[in-house]
């Protein structure tokens, strides 16, 4: 399939897809129709530098030990993607040579080597709908990424480029490809406040009912709001309900 039909199967998805998950299979297909074995997405927040999500079609198993093991704090590809814009291609199997490579590291580059995924092409660009950055990967088969290097990553790179302005975020959808990252913990203050906005409390019956002024229960939602990634105070509600920060 040519990289032109597969630039235009990808926006036409993007454009008739309504939701984050269809979306995601539009940009599946792409990855697929480009020679590569799976795909990562992951949206960094450009102000802390932490990965927010990340969503995958590696193996369940793996991605389940991704998360356990917290091997975001440490992946390689994320690191690139935050620091620069560049396409690269990442191989594992080699971090054993870096004195500078931590061990969950050199640990993270084991764990993938002995799950199979031997090559990587990875590169950032910014979301039109977010403004963050979106690092993308791809999961290549060595051999072909050896054979047909400099094609790939140009055709790679402009593909990545569509699926970063457009995919979006997957904030209160339904997707079982969809990890969510907490970096940053609600105070019990944020928790209080959100419970309680959850429950349909204005703010100044919070503020009243928590002994503080009205002008300090909005600081705490503008800062839940931040950690949490949300763009409204009912998001910042329904997120921390999704990953039992708050129960109602």
């Amino acid at each position: 399939m040519s990289e032109r039909n597969i630039l235009t199967d990808l926006i036409d998805g993007f454009t008739s897809g309504q939701t984050f998950d269809e979306r995601w299979k539009a940009a599946n297909k792409a990855t697929k129709n480009l020679g590569g074995v799976a795909l990562n997405i992951a949206e960094i927040d450009d102000s802390t530098g932490a990965a927010k999500w990340l969503s995958s079609t590696m193996s369940a198993d793996w991605m389940t030990q991704y998360m356990a093991q917290e091997y975001y704090a440490c992946d390689a590809v994320l690191d690139h993607c935050m620091g620069s814009y560049e396409t690269v291609n990442f191989s594992t199997g080699n971090k054993i040579r870096d004195p500078f490579a931590s061990s969950n590291a050199l640990q993270l580059d084991g764990d993938l080597y002995d799950f199979g995924y031997r090559s990587f092409l990875a590169g950032a660009h910014t979301s039109r709908i977010t403004g963050n950055r979106i690092a993308t990967s791809m999961v290549c088969d060595a051999s072909t990424l050896h054979q047909s290097d400099p094609g790939l990553v140009n055709q790679f790179n402009r593909v990545a480029a569509v699926i970063s302005a457009f995919i979006g975020s997957p904030y209160d959808e339904s997707s079982g490809d969809v990890h969510f990252i907490r970096q940053v913990p609600l105070s019990s203050r944020e928790q209080e406040v959100l419970s309680l906005l959850a429950h349909g409390f204005l703010n100044a019956r919070i503020a009243d009912k928590l002994g503080v002024a009205e002008v300090t229960v909005r600081a705490h939602v503008i800062s839940a709001r931040k950690k949490l990634g949300a763009a409204t105070r009912e998001q910042a509600v329904a997120i921390a309900i999704r990953d039992h920060l708050i129960s109602i």
